[in-house]
């Protein structure tokens, strides 16, 4: 029987190569040897990211034991709690650079007040926050709701764990009611069949790496070669290109093509 982390949506580690995917998104906006407050840190896999790819420190929260346990090998520091209960701002004493909150208020009862009590207990001036929060309305989930269906699942949008619902101007309006400046917007981008084709192209590496060291000889081979030259890795640049190309239709209409809104901000007023 699958364990109780083997199960989670949270523990498949992150894809660096994917910049659609806000967790990867985002690491351009953390200034190399920061030190960081991940909230909802799950197993570790952002935290990863961050200190090998921008050499940060990295504190994070966490709310489950077993994956916290697993993030232990990774942060600088884990604190298992519950960011909902007064005991943990209490005791929070903390000295950080940039704070995270990378889907995670949509899971809060109040995420605004847990936002405002972040930038009482942990900010200073220079402080940056950096948020992600899904977009409900984006154009998957109006068909759905068009054709009657409010369906949750173990993950996405319409995660069974989420117990608020943001649109894009919504999840803006909440990081400037809690008492910041956004500095720097973003989203992340899906249209019908494309993003199920870049998707792909994203896990041709590990694919080809699988292939390569099954088959020595023949079409198969020839196949993994291939794939392997066309591989996301072997092409950053191009990754880079297409992904500005395919984010001009999602910032015209964020609503209804982007998945997630992405925010970079600062105490307001400084």
């Amino acid at each position: 029987m699958p364990s109780r982390h083997q199960l989670s949506p949270y523990l498949p580690p992150f894809n660096p190569c994917d910049i659609n995917v806000p967790q990867v998104r985002i690491l351009e906006w953390v200034k190399p040897g920061a030190r960081v407050l991940e909230f909802g840190c799950a197993s570790g896999r952002l935290s990863r990211l961050l200190k090998e790819q921008r050499q940060c420190r990295v504190i994070g929260v966490e709310i489950d034991e077993s994956l916290a346990q697993l993030a232990r090998n990774v942060c600088d520091e884990v604190i298992q709690a519950d960011i909902q209960t007064p005991y943990f701002w209490e005791n929070l004493q903390v000295d950080v650079d940039v704070v995270l909150f990378l889907d995670v208020l949509e899971h809060l009862v109040d995420p605004m007040s847990v936002l405002k009590l972040t930038k009482k207990m942990v900010f200073k001036p220079d402080t940056e926050l950096i948020v992600s929060i899904p977009n409900v309305l984006f154009w998957k989930t109006r068909k759905d709701f068009l054709l009657g269906r409010f369906d949750y699942s173990d993950s996405g949008n319409l995660d069974r764990t989420h117990l608020r619902f943001f649109t894009f101007d919504t999840a803006a309006k909440l990081v400037k009611e809690s008492g910041f400046k956004i500095i720097k917007m973003d989203i992340s981008w899906h249209y019908p069949l494309l993003r199920l084709v870049w998707d792909h192209w994203m896990k041709i590496g590990n694919f080809c790496i699988t292939r390569q060291l099954r088959a020595e000889r023949g079409f198969f081979k020839m196949a993994a070669l291939f794939l392997q030259e066309i591989s996301p890795t072997n092409h950053p640049r191009l990754v880079r290109w297409l992904d500005s190309v395919l984010r001009v239709p999602a910032r015209l209409l964020p609503g209804l093509f982007s998945t997630h809104a992405l925010f970079l901000a600062r105490i307001s007023g400084e």
